[in-house]
């Protein structure tokens, strides 16, 4: 999805994880919950350098269904489409 903006860069990733949410103000059965995503990393530095805070929104599908999954059975898909918002990191020195 960005390999063409930071052609190159090898730190131009990012890892994180779940800081906080909110549920999806619509649907909230099949909507996933709304997310605050924060880098995470070892010693104090990010893991990657993509961006410094990360947002998951407008969130369609991404819940799965109501069942349970059985060891070796088949695969659970869930469809989703949702929007992240990414700042900081390589995003400031891109222009």
């Amino acid at each position: 999805m960005w390999d063409g903006v930071f052609k190159g860069e090898d730190d131009a990733y990012i890892v994180i994880y779940r800081t906080g949410e909110v549920p999806a103000p619509y649907d909230t059965v099949v909507a996933a919950d709304w997310l605050i995503l924060a880098p995470s990393g070892v010693g104090g530095k990010n893991d990657g350098l993509l961006s410094d805070q990360n947002y998951r929104f407008n969130t369609s599908g991404g819940n799965p269904p109501n069942t349970t999954c059985t060891p070796g059975g088949p695969f659970l898909r869930v469809k989703s489409v949702t929007n992240f918002c990414m700042f900081g990191g390589k995003w400031n020195s891109s222009a």
